[in-house]
C-alpha cells in the first residue's frame, strides 16, 4: 500500500494511485496474476489464462486483485512517482522535508474477496452439478431493500442508498434488468448451498430446518474423490440440538467430521452418491 497523505508528485496525476488499471500501465497481467497468484491457481488446478477469461466475464476490474505499493515487486509505474511531506522545527525554524517514492503494483491485500469469486467459478466450471438442484435453494433475487431504488430511470447513480447498493450486492446488470421491468425485483432465484474460498475450503450448508449445520471438504477432496478425507476432516464448536431443532447449551463437538452430528443429514448422502460414487457401499 502507499503511505498515508501521499501526495502525488506531478499534481495531474493526483488521482492516478488509487485504483490499479494494468492496460493504463501497459502491465501483463497474466504476468502479474503467475507471480501473485501462483499459489491460488494451483490450489485450484488452473491457468493464467482461464483466470483472465473468468476475470472478464465476471467484470473484476484490477483494483480487487491489485494495489500500488511503493514496495518494489518487479513491477514499476513511476520513479519519484508521489511524496510524504514532514515538517519539524529545527531551532524554532518551520522546515519542510520531502520524500519521495517510487510506485509499483503488487496484489492487493484484500484480493481474497475477488478472488473467493473467481474460485467459485472454476468450481462451477469443474463440477456444474454442484450448482443445481438438490444443491441449491430458491431465495428471493433481491432483498427487500430493493424496493428502495429511484422509481424513475432520470435518476442518478448517486441517488441509489448505499445501503440498498450494498444489501443486494448490485451489478449494473441487475440495475438494467430492474428499469426495464420493475417486477424482477420480487424474482425468485436458484442460489447454491455452497460456499467456495480462495483458500480452497468449501461449505456445504445442509438445508435443514431445525439445525443449520454445513460440511468442510476442500476443493482437493473435491477433485480427488477423497471421501475419507472429507471424514477425517477435523471440526470443533459444532452445536447440538435437541429433536425440536432448540440448542442444548454448553454442549458442542470436537473431533473427526465423519461422528459430527450432521453426518447422516439426507444431503451428505446425496453429496456422496453423487461426487463420490467409487466410496459409496
Amino acid at each position: 500500500m502507499l503511505p498515508k497523505d501521499f501526495k502525488a508528485a506531478d499534481h495531474n496525476e493526483s488521482s492516478k494511485y488509487y485504483f490499479v488499471d494494468l492496460d493504463k500501465h501497459g502491465l501483463p497481467r497474466k504476468e502479474l496474476l503467475n507471480k501473485f497468484f501462483s499459489e491460488f491457481m494451483n490450489t485450484f488446478i488452473t491457468n493464467a489464462d482461464e483466470v483472465e477469461e473468468i476475470i472478464k466475464l465476471k467484470g473484476i476490474t484490477d483494483r480487487h486483485l491489485f494495489e500500488y505499493t511503493t514496495f518494489d515487486t518487479g513491477y514499476l509505474v513511476k520513479e519519484d512517482a508521489i511524496y510524504t511531506v514532514k515538517y519539524e522545527y529545527v531551532h524554532g525554524t518551520r522546515k519542510e522535508t520531502l520524500t519521495y517514492f517510487n510506485v509499483y503494483v503488487g496484489k492487493n491485500s484484500y484480493a481474497d474477496l475477488a478472488l473467493n469469486t473467481i474460485a467459485e467459478a472454476i468450481v462451477m466450471r469443474r463440477f456444474p452439478t454442484l450448482f443445481a438442484a438438490p444443491f441449491v435453494t430458491i431465495e428471493r433475487r433481491f432483498k427487500e431493500s430493493i424496493h428502495d431504488m429511484p422509481k424513475s430511470i432520470n435518476a442518478k447513480i448517486s441517488d441509489i442508498d448505499h445501503m440498498v447498493l450494498f444489501d443486494n450486492d448490485l451489478r449494473i446488470k441487475d440495475i438494467l434488468d430492474i428499469y426495464r421491468d420493475f417486477s424482477c425485483m420480487d424474482e425468485m432465484a436458484y442460489k447454491p448451498l455452497v460456499d467456495v474460498y480462495a483458500s480452497g475450503d468449501m461449505y456445504l450448508t445442509l438445508d435443514n430446518k431445525k439445525a443449520s449445520y454445513s460440511i468442510n471438504f476442500t476443493f482437493n477432496d473435491l477433485f480427488n474423490g477423497a471421501w475419507g478425507s472429507i471424514e477425517e476432516h477435523y471440526v470443533f464448536s459444532i452445536c447440538y440440538y435437541d429433536e425440536d431443532g432448540n440448542l442444548i447449551p454448553k454442549k458442542w463437538f470436537n473431533g473427526k467430521q465423519k461422528d459430527a452430528p450432521y453426518f447422516n443429514y439426507p444431503l451428505v448422502e446425496e453429496f456422496k452418491k453423487t461426487f463420490f460414487k467409487a466410496n459409496v457401499n
